[in-house]
């Protein structure tokens, strides 16, 4: 979103606080903070969305409603952009939390956005076998933009690591399951 208000477009966002000072705003972004605090992830998120991203529907007229994520507010951003006829699409980031209702989120919600951006292949693949609306699914890979240019490695530092002779490095921080690709 940052990268887009960057070139230019009008980005507005809905972001619940939960303490303060503990959420940065990129620059170009417009946000209107609702209370976050006390509220479970991530079924009960919906219920404080909801009147937020109704209204912003209704004031601001967007020309589409991104939803960060269907689990926490899948609901909400769905309801609000339906009632508002605006086109909604969902970013998932991967599929198969074990959290309570993540599966009808899966194969039932997700059917009725207009949209679906993943982070990778194994995320659209996975996507396509549970929902019957394959064709509304596509992919990114996150935090790869032609404006990243890595700068020089340090070149002891990769020696002391046994790490020599490669163009580049890169660094995975997370689980080793298919999900992540």
């Amino acid at each position: 979103l940052a990268g887009l208000a960057r070139r230019g477009h009008l980005i507005r966002a809905i972001v619940p606080r939960n303490e303060e000072g503990l959420n940065p705003v990129p620059l170009g972004i417009e946000v209107e903070w609702i209370p976050g605090r006390g509220v479970l992830y991530p079924w009960t998120w919906n219920v404080p969305f909801l009147p937020p991203a109704l209204r912003a529907c209704v004031q601001w007229k967007p020309d589409i409603v991104r939803v960060h994520s269907p689990y926490c507010m899948g609901l909400a951003g769905l309801i609000a952009a339906r009632l508002t006829r605006v086109p909604v699409i969902a970013s998932v980031l991967h599929l198969g939390d074990p959290i309570s209702g993540g599966k009808w989120v899966e194969e039932r919600l997700l059917q009725e956005f207009d949209g679906a951006l993943c982070i990778s292949k194994a995320t659209v693949a996975t996507l396509a076998e549970r929902s019957r609306r394959v064709g509304h699914v596509g992919w990114a890979y996150c935090g790869v933009s032609p404006g990243f240019t890595p700068g020089e490695p340090d070149r002891k530092l990769l020696e002391s690591m046994s790490i020599t002779g490669r163009k580049s490095f890169f660094l995975f921080l997370g689980r080793l399951i298919d999900r992540k690709n």
